[in-house]
């Protein structure tokens, strides 16, 4: 998958790519090489594996906000620190018989974001029995309502009055570090599953993955701000962000995946929008009331409404997150 230009709610995207500039690799920088010599598959499967027990790594991803987990979950209903639902998908990898580690938020946290169905892009092409189809894209949209050109299913599963926006984890784009393992053949069929239905109760819930490539299970500082810094670019496409595990108890019948546009919502909410530990990397104010723009290049770079607008960063090159959630 990938996506198209970004909304009016984000910026443009990094020249050097959708997703930022190249990763830093193994072999210009320095870091902890885990578990045995890295020149056999099955080291380097053990050396990942165990990347989700290493405090430093750890420590690396916790500075980000996110976590290094070897069991990791999906629910699209789930609530306040739970670890199941009536949606639960289980998203722990396996390689070489070993649980791989994952980089993503922690588990209890759930962070969510609306992006408009028409934006994300998915390759198709590769369906296709016949040798030599060219590839190319269809919108999210366009491929659920035709599945029965791509797939062995029968009906459409794109629901008009829900799936214009779909619910996406914003660190479930998570970047996932893998060792080469056995090839296991095509992916299974979907003949017996064929009549199946889509039950429009529950929103689509897109997962995005970036993988890092990994012979030695080497992992560095850089290597995790700049896949940190990947998936968080990402949220520059939402038109909504928010979480399903909530601090206080909802009121009422409230959809929380029903978004809302962040100005609107600063609008009516801005007297308790007051990120009172952060200085602006612009005008120096302190607190930042408002919508808070922080740099997903830069992360120490944070910028206010009026900076943003006016003086910007980086010749309005970098991708900005837009927060609109109290940080005191």
């Amino acid at each position: 998958m990938s996506f198209y230009p970004p909304n009016q709610y984000g910026a443009k995207p990094p020249k050097s790519g959708p997703f930022g500039p190249p990763l830093p690799t193994a072999t210009n920088s320095p870091g902890f090489v885990f578990g045995a010599p890295p020149s056999a598959n099955a080291s380097a499967a053990r050396s990942v594996a165990t990347l989700a027990f290493n405090g430093q790594a750890k420590a690396w991803a916790k500075a980000c906000g996110l976590d290094i987990v070897n069991v990791s979950w999906e629910d699209c209903a789930r609530s306040k620190n739970s670890c199941y639902g009536p949606c639960i998908s289980d998203m722990t990898l396996v390689s070489d018989n070993s649980w791989m580690s994952v980089l993503r938020s922690p588990n209890f946290a759930d962070p969510i974001m609306n992006i408009p169905s028409s934006q994300i892009q998915v390759k198709v092409g590769n369906e296709s029995r016949h040798d030599g189809v060219a590839l190319s894209t269809v919108s999210l949209a366009d491929y659920l309502t035709n599945i029965a050109k791509y797939t062995e299913l029968e009906h459409s599963l794109f629901e008009p009055s829900k799936d214009n926006q779909v619910v996406v984890r914003p660190t479930h784009f998570a970047a996932i570090c893998l060792a080469i393992g056995q090839t296991h053949g095509a992916f299974a069929k979907l003949s017996q599953h064929s009549s199946m239905r889509r039950d429009p109760a529950y929103p689509i819930r897109v997962t995005w993955q970036f993988y890092q490539a990994t012979s030695n299970g080497v992992v560095t500082q850089p290597i995790i701000q700049a896949l940190a810094n990947q998936m968080t670019s990402i949220q520059t496409y939402a038109t909504w962000t928010g979480s399903l595990v909530t601090t206080t108890k909802e009121v009422g019948t409230h959809n929380l995946h029903t978004g809302v546009f962040c100005d609107t919502y600063v609008t009516q909410n801005r007297s308790e929008l007051s990120h009172s530990t952060v200085v602006c990397s612009g005008c120096h104010v302190s607190p930042i009331v408002g919508i808070l723009y922080r740099c997903t290049t830069c992360p120490l770079v944070n910028l206010c409404e009026r900076c943003e607008l006016t003086t910007g960063h980086a010749n309005f090159d970098h991708p900005l997150l837009k927060l609109f959630r109290s940080t005191k």
